[in-house]
């Protein structure tokens, strides 16, 4: 998975956020994990989501960009 830098940009500002949804953070910070090659097992560790959610969430991503945010 590959973001523009237009998409990194949003992204990590949302993972940093405090005032923003924490499900939110969390997928922001799965998806930047994504984009920087870490595998998911490493992301679902990190997270403290399964593997299966982890890719969940990146499969949603892929069907609906950042809308997913909105």
């Amino acid at each position: 998975m590959i973001l523009d830098d237009a998409q990194r940009s949003l992204l990590s500002a949302l993972s940093a956020d405090d005032s923003a949804n924490a499900e939110r953070r969390r997928n922001a910070r799965i998806l930047l994990a994504y984009d920087s090659g870490t595998a998911t097992r490493v992301i679902a560790a990190e997270i403290g989501l399964s593997e299966s959610r982890t890719r969940y969430w990146r499969s949603v991503f892929d069907k609906h960009g950042m809308d997913m945010f909105a």
